[in-house]
C-alpha cells in the first residue's frame, strides 16, 4: 500500500457515463474526466474526480478553463432527474403535450407552402391543357404552341424543385403525435436497465443512447438535459428490436425533447 500511495488511480475517461454528452458552459466542448489529489490531515491522499472541459484538458488555458463539475454530484443529479421523469406521469404528460404542440407549430408553415405549390402545379397543368386545346382548334400556330409549352414546362420544373424537399421533409416528420405510453415506457425501462447494468461501460452506453446533451451553467450546476427519443431508442427501451413496427415508426425521423430542469 505504501509503494502504491504515490501512484495515480487508473482512471479511464470512457467509463464515466457523462463524458462527451456534458458540455462546457464556456466553449461547448465535451467534458472529460480530470482529477485532483487532496492530502487529508492524517496524511492520506484522496483523489477527487471531476468532469472538466475537454478543450482545456487537451490544449490548456489558452483555449478555455477547466469548469470542473464533481462526478459524484453530476452522475447522481442526472440519474435522479431521469428517475423523477420516469415516475411522474404528470410531468410526462406535460412533456408530450409540449412536444406535440411544437410539432404542430413547426409543420403549419410547411403544410401551407406545400398546399400553395400543389395548387400552382395544378394551375400549370390546366394552362398547358388550355394551350393544347387552342392548338387543336387551330387558334394558335405550332411555333406559338412550342413557345408556350416550353415556358410552362420551365415553370413546372421550378415548382417541382421547390416541392421535392418539402415532400421529403413532410414524409419523414409529418405531423405524427408522440404518445404518453411510449414516453413513459422508454423512461421507465431506461431506469430499470441502468439499475441492472453491471459495468460502468454499460451505464455509459445507456446514458449516451438516451441523452443527447447535458448543459451546465457558470455556477457549474446542471441546467438542462436534452433527452432524445427516436427509433433506435424506442427499439432499445420498448419492444427489444422493434417487434411493433407501428410504434417505432412513430419515432422516425429522430427528434429531441429538451427537458429544462
Amino acid at each position: 500500500m505504501a509503494s502504491r500511495s504515490g501512484k495515480p488511480n487508473r482512471i479511464h475517461d470512457g467509463e464515466f457515463p457523462l463524458t462527451g454528452i456534458m458540455k462546457c458552459p464556456a466553449c461547448g466542448a465535451g467534458m472529460v474526466i480530470g482529477r485532483t489529489t487532496n492530502t487529508l490531515k492524517d496524511g492520506t491522499k484522496k483523489v477527487l474526480e471531476y468532469y472538466v472541459c475537454g478543450a482545456w484538458k487537451n490544449k490548456g488555458s489558452a483555449v478555455c478553463r477547466s469548469n470542473g463539475v464533481r462526478t459524484d454530484y453530476a452522475d447522481k443529479q442526472v440519474l435522479e432527474k431521469l428517475s423523477t421523469i420516469a415516475t411522474n406521469e404528470v410531468l410526462i404528460e406535460q412533456i408530450v403535450k409540449r412536444i406535440n404542440n411544437k410539432k404542430e407549430r413547426d409543420s403549419s408553415p410547411l403544410q401551407h407552402e406545400y398546399e400553395t405549390l400543389k395548387k400552382a402545379l395544378e394551375a400549370n397543368h390546366q394552362r398547358k391543357e388550355k394551350v393544347l386545346g387552342l392548338y387543336e382548334d387551330d387558334l394558335i400556330q405550332k411555333e406559338d404552341l412550342v413557345q408556350r409549352l416550353s415556358t410552362l414546362n420551365e415553370e413546372k420544373e421550378h415548382l417541382e424543385e421547390r416541392l421535392s424537399p418539402i415532400e421529403l421533409q413532410m414524409g419523414q416528420g409529418g405531423t405524427q403525435h408522440i404518445n404518453f405510453s411510449m414516453v413513459k415506457q422508454v423512461m421507465q425501462n431506461f431506469k430499470a436497465a441502468y439499475k441492472e447494468s453491471l459495468t460502468r461501460e454499460q451505464r455509459k452506453r445507456l446514458m449516451h443512447l438516451l441523452i443527447r446533451q447535458i448543459n451546465i451553467n457558470e455556477e457549474r450546476q446542471i441546467e438542462s438535459i436534452q433527452v432524445q427519443l427516436n427509433k433506435e431508442v424506442a427499439k432499445h427501451f420498448t419492444f427489444k428490436g422493434g417487434e411493433d413496427s407501428s410504434v417505432t415508426d412513430e419515432f422516425s425521423p429522430p427528434f429531441s425533447i429538451l427537458i429544462n430542469l
